[in-house]
């Protein structure tokens, strides 16, 4: 394959993926068939890999005065007492507050809401009853993070996956075109 082909089938590529993403935007866009169970009218639109992100507890330890145990210990018996000397040296310990990973799964939006189905727990946020949304583009995806009335401090989902990073794409796709929520 020449230079010349290579070139165009790649600007066609590009139109094709700009096509689909102009349908995506517009609301012309199909439902996918999937196994989970829905309510009634309810279609799924996307999914993506997920991570509901929070924040977890966490205990950090350090050990205090390590150095001038050592030191002492190895002035009275050599290499041995200097380890000795450390290893004998307080603990310290501190809770503490960062985001980490509460959940993995899947985020689906539907017609009627985002669904995320993880290990561990099942959450349904009504586009209607959300208060806001916001999608941040990452190296790897893109952070949603949806503010609804119940939610956890610090809470967002990461999507990942070959879609993730148009997903604001998807979510203005189908609650622009209503006729989709019927």
């Amino acid at each position: 394959m020449g230079i010349k082909e290579y070139q165009d089938r790649k600007q066609a590529e590009r139109n094709k993926e700009k096509t689909r993403q102009d349908e995506i935007s517009s609301g012309k866009i199909e439902p996918i068939k999937t196994d989970y169970n829905l309510e009634k009218g309810e279609k799924v639109y996307a999914t993506f890999s997920a991570r509901k992100m929070g924040q977890v507890s966490q205990t950090i330890t350090h050990k205090q005065g390590v150095g001038g145990r050592a030191g002492c210990g190895c002035c009275l018996l050599g290499p041995l007492g200097a380890l000795l000397g450390g290893a004998t040296a307080p603990s310290k310990s501190r809770d503490t507050q960062v985001n980490g990973t509460l959940d993995t799964g899947v985020m689906v939006f539907t017609n009627k809401r985002f669904l995320f189905v993880g290990k561990g727990s099942l959450v349904g946020l009504i586009y209607d009853k959300v208060l806001s949304t916001e999608f941040n583009k990452t190296f790897t995806g893109t952070n949603l993070v949806v503010k609804y009335p119940e939610m956890v401090s610090g809470e967002y989902y990461s999507l990942s996956g070959e879609d993730s990073k148009i997903a604001e794409l998807w979510y203005q796709g189908i609650t622009k075109n209503k006729s989709h929520n019927k």
